[in-house]
Order: C-alpha cells, then sequence, then structure tokens
C-alpha cells in the first residue's frame, strides 16, 4: 500500500501491485510485465505531457476518485510488446497511449476520453465482448479504431455519447 503526499516513482523488473487509500501524483511506474495500480482516489499526471506515467506490458488500472488524469493533463500509458491498458473509474479518465497503439482489454467509467496519437486504438483480443464502456466516450487516434474483422465494440448508456476522430481507417 502507497500512502504519497509527494509524487510516485517505481520500478520493477517483472510485475508490480501497488495500491493506495488516496490521491496519487505518478511520475513514472515501469515494470518488466505487468502493472496492478489501484487507489481509491484520483491517479494524475505528474509529469511533463509527453512522459510515460506507466510503463509495461499489461496495465491495470483502477481509480474509484474523481479522476484518471485530467482533461489538461492525461494519464500517459505505454504499453509494450503487444500487452494491453485496462481501465477502471468511479469518475472521469483522461489517458493517452505514448506510442503506438492503444490495444485495450477493456474500460469503463462514466467519461472515458482515450488518446492513440501514435497507431490505433484496439480491441487487445478480438473478442466479442463490450471493451469501452461509458456514459460519454471520446475516442482518438491517428490510424483509426478497430480494424476490418476485428472492431472495436463500445457501449454507452441510454442519454449517453460517443465522439470519434481519426484520420486512418475508422
Amino acid at each position: 500500500s502507497i500512502n504519497a503526499d509527494g509524487t510516485v516513482n517505481v520500478a520493477a523488473g517483472e510485475d508490480a501491485y501497488l495500491e493506495s487509500q488516496g490521491d496519487l501524483n505518478v511520475k513514472t511506474i515501469s515494470v518488466g510485465d505487468t502493472l496492478h495500480l489501484i487507489t481509491s482516489g484520483s491517479l494524475l499526471n505528474a509529469n511533463s505531457a509527453d512522459t510515460a506515467n506507466v510503463t509495461g506490458r499489461n496495465l491495470i488500472i483502477s481509480s474509484a476518485g474523481d479522476n484518471l488524469g485530467t482533461n489538461d493533463k492525461r494519464f500517459v500509458t505505454d504499453s509494450t510488446n503487444d500487452g494491453y491498458v485496462q481501465l477502471r473509474t468511479a469518475g472521469s479518465a483522461y489517458i493517452a497511449e505514448k506510442t503506438g497503439d492503444l490495444r485495450l482489454q477493456d474500460a469503463t467509467g462514466p467519461t472515458l476520453d482515450l488518446i492513440a496519437n501514435d497507431g490505433r486504438i484496439l480491441d487487445a483480443f478480438n473478442d466479442k465482448g463490450v471493451e469501452i464502456n461509458g456514459e460519454n466516450v471520446t475516442l482518438q487516434a491517428r490510424d483509426g479504431i478497430g480494424t476490418e474483422g476485428a472492431d472495436l465494440d463500445v457501449t454507452t448508456r441510454v442519454d449517453g455519447t460517443i465522439s470519434v476522430e481519426t484520420p486512418g481507417d475508422s
């Protein structure tokens, strides 16, 4: 369990399981394989805009607070080696994948604003399940959303919205 008033920096050779009972200002968490990052508060970006907050093959991130990143300062992921990102939030999630594709296992929360500036937003496992479940969903990707034969499944609530921006093949 982590209790930090400042910023969090962690490096692990393989896996890391980190839990916090409050807000976390994440500078850099880097793992060789899988990161489980869970907080009852918000997860916030303590870096410059282009630096990854979390790096690893599989990134499992859960925030019960108001924010997972902010609209002005996104939480930056960098999943490696064809890994995946899984997001759960009780509030708003503003996520940017640093390099390549944002490969989602799934993402759930009221507001999901996801960006892949250097690739696509993809279904990590090309399965039939819903990858994105939110009330207000915004997707931006340089190279497209999903691929032919491997669509990205998005569900919103009755009064929800979906916004998609991509110059690629959506």
